[in-house]
């Protein structure tokens, strides 16, 4: 917002102060009260109660606050609620005016704020632009991390284990990981899928197991057209038997797989100076 309004936003707290400009987020952060409070409207046999309890808990949208705009934005596959100011989402539909396309995985990159030093899966539309060099071929076949029991990366798992050994990592499976991406960078591949097949749903997970050097196994929809189809092998683009045989003939030379490893991971730039516009228009319109 402060790249769109081009100045310093002082943050208010106190959710009664009249302010310019009101956020709400699904990462906002539920306290005991607030819980308590949703259980109770869950039991009062009130729709509406029902209805704002729901919406405190899965979209982080209490009562709007006395501002003169409101915008939310939601890095979970849930639909853009209505009557806000600005929503930024997962749909790639404008949504008569209001919603903007804004994919996780875009909001994670440094083009705007600069790249974090810390986070090796830190980049910008540049990194991922452009071919890499994919070093030397790796040893280990493929590996899934996950703390969510999703029966598609159980399914997948399964599957690939007639293919070579496939390790699995993460609470799901008792086994902790202290850095994702020293982990990602042993192994030819990745188990990525999404948590839902949703249009325009793709999330962090293909670009870190692409940044860590892994061609990523993913089942996701991406009709935006970022995602370039030649890093990846999607499932949502054939059945368990057909990626199968995808991956086994890949697999079985090494110097194909070193060819899709060096495959940029996007086929255009997420274009940030559109999205900080449409922000700017809509929050300054009278």
């Amino acid at each position: 917002m402060q790249a769109a309004l081009e100045s310093d936003l002082e943050v208010v707290r106190n959710s009664k102060a009249h302010v310019d400009f009101e956020v709400h987020s699904v990462f906002c952060v539920n306290n005991l009260r607030e819980k308590i409070g949703v259980q109770l409207d869950r039991r009062s046999g009130d729709p509406t109660r029902h209805r704002e309890a729901t919406l405190r808990r899965d979209y982080g949208i209490d009562q709007k606050g006395p501002a003169t705009k409101h915008v939310w934005y939601t890095g979970e596959n849930f639909r853009p609620p209505t009557d806000w100011d600005v929503t930024l989402s997962f749909d790639v539909d404008p949504m008569l005016g209001a919603n903007w396309y804004l994919p996780h995985w875009a909001i994670r990159l440094g083009d705007l704020g600069g790249q974090d030093p810390r986070d090796p899966f830190s980049a910008t539309n540049a990194t991922l632009l452009n071919p890499r060099d994919p070093g030397v071929y790796r040893s280990k076949f493929a590996c899934v991390l996950a703390g969510n029991p999703h029966p598609l990366r159980l399914a997948l798992l399964e599957a690939l284990k007639g293919v070579g050994s496939v390790d699995p990592y993460g609470s799901m499976f008792g086994a902790r990981v202290d850095s994702k991406f020293d982990l990602f960078q042993e192994y030819r591949f990745a188990i990525v899928p999404e948590n839902d097949l949703y249009p325009g749903y793709v999330s962090e997970k293909v670009i870190e197991a692409w940044l860590a050097g892994c061609i990523p196994i993913w089942w996701g929809s991406d009709p935006a057209g970022y995602i370039n189809p030649k890093a990846v092998i999607n499932l949502a683009d054939m059945s368990v038997a057909e990626l199968i045989t995808r991956i086994a003939e890949l697999d079985s030379d090494p110097n194909r797989v070193l060819t899709m490893m060096a495959e940029p991971i996007l086929n255009r730039p997420y274009d940030f100076s559109a999205c900080v516009d449409f922000v700017r228009t809509r929050l300054l319109e009278a």
